[in-house]
């Protein structure tokens, strides 16, 4: 008697609950029609969220269901899917994996609880915190260098800073600054390697290559690591 209620209670309401997935899917497929008029020329997925306060220099590429809040991200960077990424600066030609985090966000450890119903005016529960408490700095900006490679699954935490030309490991947890051209990994992230020497690094800092084309950015950077560049542009000669 009672699977029959439950089946019947099914029917009644099968209505409401088909209408309310028209409206998610029409509600969906209207944010990835904004999201493409309003950054035309880069490539954006289905499923992506942005909000008001992102900049994009396009090219740019948004692999599906990405999150992306109050940041800024330079030309030739691509972030792949179910990534969330939040008050961060995001330099050119980087490379950003699957399901990683950047600038979620801390909370206290001096108090006697780190919930945020006690210190966060934008608790996800909408209580007011009790008053007279000192203010909390909830997030924090991430700045992240150009030719950056993040690895898939990775954690960057607020505040830190990123050098150019980096490496972080997949599944790092990256606590404190990188150096630029430093490989790190593991949890916290340490030092593995750096990418190159000094000298390489001087010379690719100064050549400016992060600024230009990857035609011409492949000639001029190319030289710095003592090899010839391998990028032609399409219909070119050797």
């Amino acid at each position: 008697m009672k699977s029959v209620k439950r089946y019947l209670h099914r029917l009644i309401y099968l209505p409401v609950g088909l209408m309310i997935a028209i409206f998610r899917l029409a509600n969906n497929a209207a944010r990835d029609f904004i999201n493409r008029r309003r950054y035309p020329g880069c490539d954006i997925q289905a499923g992506v969220i942005l909000d008001e306060h992102v900049e994009l220099a396009c090219p740019v590429k948004l692999y599906d269901g990405c999150v992306v809040l109050n940041t800024r991200i330079g030309r030739y960077t691509y972030i792949q899917r179910l990534s969330t990424v939040q008050n961060a600066e995001i330099g050119n030609y980087c490379s950003i994996g699957p399901g990683v985090r950047i600038g979620l966000g801390q909370h206290p450890l001096d108090r006697f609880s780190t919930s945020p119903v006690f210190y966060s005016q934008r608790n996800c529960f909408g209580v007011s915190p009790p008053q007279g408490q000192p203010q909390v700095v909830e997030y924090r900006p991430v700045h992240i260098g150009h030719d950056v490679w993040i690895g898939a699954d990775a954690m960057v935490m607020d505040g830190v800073t990123v050098g150019n030309g980096a490496v972080i490991a997949a599944g790092a947890i990256v606590t404190r600054d990188v150096l630029p051209y430093a490989v790190v990994g593991g949890c916290p992230a340490r030092l593995i390697k750096m990418r190159c020497s000094e000298e390489q690094q001087q010379c690719l800092e100064a050549s400016g290559w992060y600024g230009m084309e990857p035609p011409e950015a492949a000639q001029v950077a190319a030289k710095c690591m003592g090899g010839e560049a391998p990028y032609r542009q399409e219909g070119t000669t050797p």
